[in-house]
């Protein structure tokens, strides 16, 4: 008996082309200046190694400052010994012990979020009571579509991740890396060194939010965020019990606001 080959079908149109076509569609790379460079970067707290970030080079200090505080290990700037970064190597020796046990350890190195596995309550909890802290609607969106303005203007803008921080007079701060989070832990870094808390500033991300960016803004006590992207469901759960401003959509055109809506003045 005659065996039928199975018939194969090729999604999309037709791969019969001219070369001078197929040459247009695929140009040959001019090098690589135009793309964003990572490296490996150990931190040790107090003498032990406790995880390995990829990112990109530089604000070192802010990045490994940013981390440890999202992770818990420090509270602020005077927790801190000794914060030394050179040869794809951080040591932090802190003055005071270590948080948490073997197993939590554990659970960082096999890839879990420590921060979320911490502290569930800032998940579930009740939101904190209203404050006097608000910006009228306009007035967000001008300051955010500046920030990003900033982010664009970057050499290479869209090889990185960014974020970035106002005051409504000013901006006071844009980081940026490969990854999303350790753009983020830039940002809160900056703010635990520079002492400047994130609690009267508008925050906002290049891209979309998950819980575990999300909670490192929360636990730095930043209280309006605003991603161009869109959130996760997660991260709107820990923003509304976190009591969090979360705006996301701005890329889009279309604005949304997730949580804790009486911040922004739209009257």
């Amino acid at each position: 008996m005659k065996t039928l080959a199975p018939e194969i079908r090729h999604v999309g149109r037709s791969r019969h082309r001219t070369g001078q076509a197929n040459a247009s569609l695929i140009r040959n790379s001019t090098g690589v200046s135009q793309l964003a460079a990572e490296m490996p970067l150990a931190i040790e707290v107090n003498g032990l190694p406790v995880a390995t970030l990829v990112c990109t080079p530089g604000s070192g200090d802010e990045l490994v400052a940013g981390w440890c505080f999202g992770q818990g290990y420090l509270d602020g700037a005077a927790d801190i010994a000794r914060l030394s970064v050179g040869n794809s190597r951080a040591t932090v020796m802190l003055r005071r012990s270590l948080p948490g046990g073997h197993e939590w350890r554990e659970q960082l190195t096999a890839g879990f979020d420590a921060s979320l596995i911490r502290y569930p309550d800032r998940i579930c909890g009740s939101p904190p009571p209203r404050d006097d802290f608000m910006v009228e609607a306009g007035e967000l969106l001008a300051l955010v579509a500046e920030l990003h303005e900033r982010f664009h203007a970057r050499q290479n803008a869209d090889a990185y991740q960014h974020a970035g921080a106002t005051d409504g007079r000013s901006i006071l701060v844009t980081t940026y890396d490969v990854d999303r989070l350790n753009t983020l832990d830039k940002l809160i870094g900056w703010s635990v060194l520079a002492g400047e808390p994130l609690d009267e500033m508008i925050v906002t991300l290049k891209g979309n939010l998950d819980a575990a960016a999300l909670f490192r803004l929360s636990r730095a006590r930043a209280r309006i965020v605003v991603c161009a992207g869109s959130p996760t469901v997660q991260a709107v759960k820990l923003a509304q019990g976190s009591g969090v401003t979360l705006v996301g959509g701005i890329e889009a055109g279309d604005p949304v606001i997730y949580t804790h809506p009486w911040r922004i003045d739209r009257s």
